[in-house]
């Protein structure tokens, strides 16, 4: 797919390239750009969700490369770029993560960014867009690639612990394995007594007052795949 749009003055020029949603694993988007100019105008590549861009790479229009994170916030990429020269670009995107590593002329520049936007799962599209500003300008993205990799069904989840015994007001560190080795999917914690002990979504166990709880580990998409860690909180007996 190549696109290029030169001498638009003012005008949004979109093209969108919709690909089969993929919600979980990892996929790999590389391209070539140049810009004909450094000023007056910018342009994109997005990796999107429907109409909302979680991958938003700039080309922008003070000379610099960034991550446009929406709402007037950019992340520096690259500090300059050579009007008229070829830069080859790959983002990898984690979507299990949402986040995105971006590596500009073999060099990575950005690591485990977060995606613009946290609630939305997969990528359905790719955006470039050409020509927006308020002066002349050419760009040019040609050799696009995308590149899904196989994604790996988790099979079972095993915790670093079945039981626990804890004090009140006492922290407990759990920690999930996801087999096999390279399965996708996100671990989701929870807890049948909250008032007892609670779980943050790291596994961090906090034990809130005296009884027992079932601390319940899960992978997002696969409800049968799950691991319990059973926790009693007690208060510990004085030796005197």
């Amino acid at each position: 797919m190549r696109t290029s749009a030169a001498d638009k003055v003012g005008t949004s020029v979109y093209f969108t390239r919709n690909i089969e949603n993929q919600s979980s694993g990892k996929i790999t988007l590389s391209f070539d750009f140049r810009a004909g100019q450094r000023s007056g105008s910018a342009g994109y590549v997005v990796l999107a969700n429907g109409d909302t861009n979680l991958v938003q790479f700039q080309i922008h229009k003070n000379g610099t490369i960034v991550w446009n994170k929406g709402n007037g916030s950019l992340k520096t990429l690259l500090n300059s770029y050579n009007a008229d020269q070829w830069y080859h670009v790959q983002i990898d995107a984690d979507l299990d993560k949402k986040t995105a590593d971006i590596s500009i002329e073999g060099e990575k520049v950005i690591s485990n960014e977060s995606f613009n936007n946290q609630d939305l799962a997969g990528i359905d599209n790719i955006k470039t867009a050409v020509g927006i500003g308020s002066q002349n300008c050419s760009f040019d993205y040609d050799n696009f690639v995308l590149t899904k990799a196989e994604v790996i069904a988790p099979e079972e989840i095993i915790l670093s612990a079945d039981t626990a015994e804890l004090q009140p007001g006492e922290i407990f560190q759990l920690n999930a394995q996801v087999n096999p080795e390279g399965a996708g999917g996100t671990v989701v914690w929870s807890s049948d007594h909250e008032e007892i002990a609670s779980v943050s979504s790291s596994g961090l166990v906090t034990a809130n007052g005296t009884g027992s709880a079932n601390i319940t580990a899960s992978v997002e998409g696969y409800d049968s795949i799950s691991a319990v860690c059973s926790v009693t909180v007690e208060e510990k007996e004085l030796p005197w």
